[in-house]
This record gives structure tokens, sequence and C-alpha cells, in this order.
């Protein structure tokens, strides 16, 4: 856990903050006082997952920097009014009286061809305090997508996060729970097997290299009294991050971004010279799939519907699903993701230990605002549960048996964020307040602040920019393994500049993509783990999620090449 001396600092200054906040409420319903001296800017943000506490710091800097600066005649100095809610802010941007905003699950292309957001195509292109611009941050693939639309920008990632599972290192470490090379299992100390990605000294040392692998292991957990994983059973989404997690692992960069790109000529994260190929699955034998490798083309973009590696994510969660032993029992459909949160941090210290969790990537930041590593201190004491190690778990793309020496794959990481920040159009003819919001976006994304961002929260926006040692240093184990593996692999963003990508964002990432709404046998499923309770296959899920090649054509043709 971070210092607790910082925490306690924190809490006081969350306190007086509240009670500043309910003084100057006094009187007055729908807000703080305006102070009449200051310009105004008012900035909204979804407070859950990456948190608020980031955007409080910033604010205040900005407000000490610019205390002595106009934006607009008469005034002096910025006030912020903010709403740091869990409030969903997408659906009345029109008509908000926000003027800032830093959201997650944006359908960027909707907004921006709908007029919302404002053209910043200034803010990323000049040269911001930091002597860059915010457009060198950004890769190839980013600024193509970004600027599709009248080629222009409407808004700047905000973070990003990866679904998938973590686990406790130090019970991992006492339980003998790392694979060994030399075969059966081991401590830290040991002699670590390559892990999933073949090669010895890295971050995932000891891991399952294969999904035969990973079962093993759970059985292994039950062996030593330890339960492998816990689940906010009250959020039926959060079953779908593990087919999430697994389908880029196991395709990679290229194949994944074939998703989004539908073109086998265009290169992802990745560099070759021949087309891009993804396998399919064409049919079955029985229960094992038929596979083949397809070039995509705008035409042929269905068949990514058949990728195999969706239908090795869907198995995955059934065979996880299907064994009740493996979850918690606090994964019950009542328990929130807070709760799974504090099971999983309170379990080794009540005897009770669970491995893994199954959440975003975010969840740590989450369980520090919500003040569950605090509620460990008080409960076990500093000793037993300051300085405890979790870790974001690289899971395998291999379907069975080891991978060896020299023989794995890089990591594919796929950001399912969706988020960003931009400004409310509906300022734009006031051009004092455009002055203020785009200086403070700036001010947001500079090296410095991205840093600041990424030490407060343990999470990185999707640019480039590195830490410091020193920074590095101050970080909790959590935020620093997951630094290390997110720098060592392939990132993938879901934008494209693809027409069809474009056009059909909304319905292709709920309908066509890796996220999983269908119907089987005249019923409606928007999470795969609901289908699985109510017994279906993953096979009949895959095949629920096939797209023809008419239907495609009926909704797509306009839109080929």
């Amino acid at each position: 856990m971070k210092n607790l001396i910082r925490k306690i600092i924190a809490l006081t200054i969350a306190v007086i903050s509240t009670l500043t906040l309910f003084v100057s409420l006094s009187g007055c319903e729908k807000g703080p006082a305006i102070d009449t001296t200051k310009s105004q800017l008012y900035v909204a943000t979804y407070g859950g997952g990456v948190g608020s506490k980031w955007l409080y710091t910033a604010m205040q800097e900005f407000e000490e920097l610019h205390k002595d600066t106009s934006f607009e005649p008469g005034k002096k100095g910025v006030q912020f009014i903010e709403d740091t809610s869990k409030s969903d802010k997408r659906n009345a941007i029109a008509s908000s009286e926000y003027n800032v905003f830093f959201l997650q699950a944006v359908n960027y292309n909707d907004l921006a061809s709908a007029g919302l957001l404002l053209d910043i195509t200034d803010v990323v292109t000049e040269v911001n305090t930091d002597g860059k611009t915010i457009e060198s941050k950004l890769d190839e693939t980013q600024k193509q997508a970004l600027t599709a639309f009248k080629n222009k920008y409407y808004a700047i990632p905000h973070y990003e996060f990866y679904p998938g599972i973590s686990y406790d290192v130090d019970l991992f470490d006492r339980k003998k729970l790392f694979y060994s090379k030399t075969g059966g299992w081991t401590n830290l100390s040991g002699d670590l097997s390559c892990g999933p990605d073949g090669i010895s000294g890295t971050y995932d040392d000891g891991l399952p290299s294969s999904h035969e692998e990973f079962f093993n292991l759970c059985d292994r957990m039950l062996q030593v009294s330890v339960t492998p994983f816990v689940l906010a059973g009250k959020h039926d989404g959060y079953g779908d991050f593990i087919p999430m997690a697994l389908i880029p692992t196991y395709c990679g960069a290229d194949e994944f971004m074939l998703n989004f790109t539908f073109d086998s000529t265009k290169k992802g994260t990745l560099s070759g010279e021949e087309l891009i190929t993804t396998e399919i699955i064409t049919g079955w034998n029985g229960n094992t799939p038929i596979i083949q490798r397809e070039v995509i083309t705008p035409q042929t973009g269905y068949l990514t519907s058949m990728q195999a590696a969706k239908y090795y994510g869907l198995k995955f969660l059934e065979r996880m699903l299907s064994t009740p032993s493996y979850m918690s029992d606090t994964s019950l459909s009542t328990q929130s993701h807070l709760k799974a949160q504090e099971a999983f941090i309170m379990s080794d210290l009540q005897n009770k230990p669970i491995g893994m969790i199954i959440d975003g990537s975010y969840w740590y930041n989450e369980a520090e605002e919500a003040l569950i590593f605090d509620m460990s201190v008080a409960y076990a004491g500093k000793d037993a549960a300051l300085g405890r190690r979790f870790s974001f778990m690289p899971l395998p793309s291999q379907i069975s048996g080891t991978v060896t020496e020299g023989n794995g794959k890089k990591l594919t990481l796929a950001d399912e964020a969706l988020a960003y920040a931009f400004i409310n159009a509906n300022i734009a003819n006031d051009t004092n307040k455009v002055k203020l919001a785009k200086e403070f976006l700036k001010f947001c994304y500079t090296d410095i602040n991205l840093q600041k961002f990424t030490v407060e929260t343990g999470l990185l926006r999707p640019l480039k920019y590195e830490l410091t040692p020193q920074q590095y240093n101050s970080m909790d184990y959590y935020y620093r393994t997951m630094y290390d593996i997110r720098m060592q692999s392939d990132v993938c963003y879901a934008i494209a500049d693809s027409p069809i990508y474009i056009n059909k964002q909304s319905k292709f990432l709920y309908q066509h993509g890796i996220y999983f709404t269908t119907t089987i046998n005249n019923r409606s499923f928007i999470c795969v783990k609901t289908a699985f309770e109510e017994g279906f296959t993953a096979k009949q899920y895959f095949e629920s999620l096939r797209i023809t090649e008419d239907v495609w054509t009926a909704e797509m043709s306009e839109y080929f090449n």
C-alpha cells in the first residue's frame, strides 16, 4: 500500500474539503458558491475505476498556476465546479453545463459527427508548455483514427485499462503456486519456468503458459486450501473480462486489430511484409473446431466474427464457471465489485485465502479510493497488511502443453476503457470559456501531469511518456508491475480509420466485436456469464456471434471501397 502517512494526510484533506464544500453549499442547493472575481470552469468525470483524486490534484495545481491570470475581462484566477459522480454523463452533453469531460465508454465517432465535441486540433498540435505537442505523444494509428472525421481532433485519449486477472503474489510464493522449470511447483526463490512469453527473467516467470496449465494451477490451489477466484457476481459483465483478455493475447496485436481495420494490408503494432491473416473456425468435427487462416478485407470483414480466439476465450470462461469450487462464496450474484475486492484483499488476512480476482487493471486504485486497504490495516495491523504484493497476471495464448524457452509469445493487451477527454461544443461561441477549457486540457497532458496521473492511479494514459526512476519507485508493487507489463507488451486500442468502424462503431462494438451481445434460441444475452449459467455452451455462444456474408454485405456495403 501507499505510505500510511500519505493516506492519513489524504484522508484529512478529503475531510477538510468535504467540510469546506458543505459550508459553501449552505443556502445553495445546486453547487458551491460562485466566486464572481474568478472565471469558472465546469469539469465532469466518471468517478469509478480511475477515480477522481488525480483530477482534484490537477485542478488545485492549475488554480495555483493561474491565480493571477485573467481569462475574461474584470476577473482573475480560476474556480472549478466539478462533477465526480458515477452517473452516466454521455447522453446529455449538448445540454450540460459542464465544459470539460473525462469519460469512459465513449463512442468518439458518433459524438464527433453529432457535433457535440469542440474542435481541439490546436490543443493537440500546438507546442505545449513541456516543449512537445500532444500529437507527438500519439502513435500513427491513433492519429489516423482520431482525425478521420473532417481531418480534425475532437478528443484526446484519457486512460487505458485491461480486463483480466490479478493475483496475490505473496500467497503464491508462500503456497508454492509457481511453475518450476524442472516440473512441479515452487516459490519465487525456486527455479521458475519461463512463463507464457518463453523468456526467463521477465515478469511472467512461473505463471501458467497455457490454458491447460492455468486450470492445473486452479486444481493445485484447491489442494493447498486456496480458493482460486473471486468475481463480482452482481455485475455479469465482469465475467466477460476473461474472454476479452484472452482474445487479443491469443491473436497478437496485428491480428486482433483486424476487428477494427477490416484490412489485412494494414499494419498494426507489429511490422512485416506479408498480409495479416487470422485463424477462423469454419466448422466442427464433433466439438473440435476446424480452423483455417483467412485474409480480411472490408468485403470479408464478417470473417472476424469467426475468429478462433473468440471461441477459446469463451471456452476458458465456460470451464472456469462450470467448476463451482473454483469460485469464492463472495462471487454470489449479490456481491458488487467493491465487495469482491474487499474479499480478495481480506481473504489471506482472515485465513480464507483467495488466489485471484477477475477485474479490470484499475481495481487496485478503485480499492484504494474505497479505503479497502485501510480496512485491512485496521483489521490485521500495519505489520500484516502493509507492503503486500499483488500483480496483474499475463494470461497465456497457448491452449495446451508448456511453453519452452524461446518459444513463447509477447503479451498483447487490449485497452477496454474507450476513455476520452474532450470539450463541450456548446461553449463554442464563448471565446473566454473556450480559451480556459483548452488551457486546462493542455495542462493535463504535459509530461509531468501524465506522469502524476500514473503515479496517483497506477494506470497509464494512451500516450508516449515514461516515469522517472524516482516516480516508479514511489509506487506500490501492483502499480510498478502493471507499468512493467504494459511497457513490455503490445497494446491495442479500439480505434481505426476504417469507414466501417467509423460509421458503425456503436453497433460493431456491442454486437460484432469483442463484446458479446447476442441471441440464442430467441433468448437475448448481453453478457456471456448469464448464458453459461443458463446451460448454454461456449460452442453455442460462439455460433450465435457468427455473421453471414449476406448480413455483412447488406449492412456494410456502402462503406466498401
